[in-house]
């Protein structure tokens, strides 16, 4: 298996790729290929630590779901409520809504004219709130369905406002350091962090050859909650392993996780807490991509047959999806 998944990492487009597959019974099949930094000729290992970019929103959203199970809210709370912010979020909006980007609240990324000075300085908090908090809701909450980073953020600020703690710090204690996830944290542009990958743009489609450009700076500040974890792809295993087993909540939250958005008109968005969700040749999966600037990845969980597939690659012209499905056409249905 190992040697199937390195030929297929050798066809991506991408300076240095990283996959594995992962089984509930704790099964690991790994490839790691190409360079983690072009310039110093270092190789991707199983310790090659990437950015996961919006991968990083199924952490919120466990996040979200264990303070739930704690007590310290409820889907339908209010976000307006809980934060108590200076800047005014409307009071229809709720953490439900947020998970699963039905707030109408704008992505900060698709405010270009507010956020790009923010997009390559640490900004805090209020520099980001006043990015969109008063920006038009795009709908009524729960009557459309729109992608968004600033959901993800304000779900952030939640769990450092009822944990008391910081985003990374909650997620370390609760679940990185338990899980033996030792080198997944923040990717804070000035923290030293051993084995970072570099993250790499192409000219014309290239690869490794001719046109290969060190990726566009951004900060890692504006990211927060919405896609700034970093992990390697070890790391990305035990975490699969962990929500396959019901280890980091419960089946029944899971479920609920996994579970398609109805909208207030009944129609189905096949979007749930954290997870984009397919349905292929009858078999359910629940997953979600991260692009940032030098990285796409894609995170696919088969809960029915206890099965994750994990690709990270440095490339923005890789094709992680395309890598996944056809490690899936091998294994799942097998």
């Amino acid at each position: 298996m190992d040697e199937f998944l390195v030929a297929l990492a050798s066809e991506l487009r991408a300076p240095g790729v990283a996959v594995c597959t992962s089984t509930a019974d704790g099964n690991m099949s790994h490839a790691a290929y190409g360079l983690a930094d072009v310039e110093n000729n270092v190789a991707v290992e199983l310790t090659s630590v990437f950015k996961l970019a919006s991968v990083t929103k199924q952490f919120t959203a466990f996040a979200i779901a264990r303070l739930i199970e704690k007590g310290f809210l409820e889907l339908d709370s209010e976000v307006g409520e809980l934060l108590q912010l200076p800047q005014k979020i409307d009071k229809r909006i709720t953490i439900r809504h947020l998970l699963n980007h039905t707030s109408g609240i704008p992505g900060y990324t698709e405010l270009p004219e507010l956020f790009s000075q923010f997009e390559c300085v640490e900004a805090s908090h209020d520099q980001m709130l006043s990015v969109f908090s008063e920006a038009p809701l795009l709908f009524n909450p729960g009557e459309g369905h729109e992608y968004s980073n600033s959901g993800y953020y304000l779900l952030g600020l939640v769990i450092e406002r009822l944990s008391g703690d910081s985003f990374e710090d909650f997620l370390k204690s609760e679940f990185f350091t338990p899980l033996g996830m030792l080198n997944t944290c923040y990717a804070n542009d000035r923290k030293i962090i051993r084995n970072r990958v570099k993250g790499y743009d192409s000219q014309n489609g290239n690869t490794v050859g001719t046109g290969l450009l060190n990726c566009e700076y951004i900060s890692m500040n504006p990211p927060f909650s919405a896609g700034a974890i970093c992990s390697t792809i070890r790391d990305m295993h035990l975490w699969c392993e962990a929500i396959l087993n019901n280890k980091v909540i419960s089946a029944e939250m899971f479920k609920e996780m996994c579970k398609k958005t109805i909208l207030a008109s009944g129609e189905v968005v096949d979007y749930g807490f954290g997870f984009r969700i397919y349905e292929k040749n009858g078999i359910k999966s629940v997953g979600h991509e991260g692009v940032l600037p030098g990285f796409m990845n894609m995170l696919m969980l088969y809960p029915e047959q206890g099965i994750g597939i994990t690709v990270l690659t440095n490339s923005t012209s890789s094709d992680p999806w395309l890598l996944e499905e056809k490690i899936a056409e091998r294994i799942v249905a097998a």
